[in-house]
């Protein structure tokens, strides 16, 4: 895979794809919440399931919430959503979940991906 360098002034726009269980998705909140300390000027969009949509409605760290409908699973369901990021014209995506199929899926989109596995661990592809 192609390496890259990306300053954090390059970046305007962020999609971070979030977890897909509620508990997990309060836990996600000091790391969004440091992302946005980090990267005050983007505009950051969290991709998450509709289940956890409620915990992240008017977040003072968020600027748009991506609801992925969990209607499609599989193949189709991951290139839908590629499509749509790549619409969107992200300029970093961060991972939170701990997924090698969303690493897989979404790393190879043409912008530097971020997988966050653990705390303090930060895998970039």
């Amino acid at each position: 895979m192609k390496s890259s360098t990306i300053q954090a002034a390059q970046i305007e726009r962020v999609v971070v794809r979030g977890v897909s269980w509620v508990g997990d998705a309060v836990m996600s909140v000091p790391a969004l919440r440091e992302l946005r300390r980090v990267l005050p000027r983007a505009h950051v969009t969290l991709a998450t399931r509709r289940p956890a949509e409620g915990i992240f409605t008017d977040a003072d760290y968020l600027d748009a919430l991506l609801v992925e409908d969990k209607s499609g699973k599989g193949v189709r369901s991951l290139l839908k959503q590629r499509r749509r990021w790549r619409e969107e014209r992200f300029d970093l995506a961060v991972i939170l979940q701990n997924s090698f199929n969303r690493r897989s899926s979404l790393a190879p989109q043409g912008f530097p991906t971020a997988w966050v596995t653990r705390p303090k661990t930060v895998a970039c592809f």
